[in-house]
């Protein structure tokens, strides 16, 4: 979650020179995500949206932002997914009971 996201200017560069130097014409869609951006795919996955169709569609813009940006336009409500959230849950049950244990 600390990392420093592509520039979109450098982003979309790169995506030119790799549609220009791919070898397999078999390769439509590819996407370079970060641990936060799978995880709000994820949460969609879970909430039983088309993500391929969206992956589609966010892979066709003639300008490409941040993944993460576009999935918040789409979809401001993206949480954690359940799975992550039980995580969560489990985790800071611990730390207050080592906090606060008498």
């Amino acid at each position: 979650m600390d990392n420093i996201n592509a520039v979109p200017d450098y982003y979309n560069e790169i995506h030119k020179n790799v549609e220009a130097e791919k070898k397999c014409e078999k390769t439509k869609y590819y996407f370079n995500f970060n641990i936060e951006e799978y995880e709000m795919l994820m949460y969609l996955v879970e909430q039983q949206q088309d993500i391929f169709g969206l992956l589609k569609e966010y892979y066709e813009n003639e300008k490409l932002k941040l993944f993460s940006n576009y999935l918040r336009q789409k979809y401001p409500e993206t949480k954690m997914t359940s799975f992550m959230e039980s995580l969560y849950q489990e985790a800071s049950e611990k730390m207050k009971d080592m906090l606060f244990e008498e």
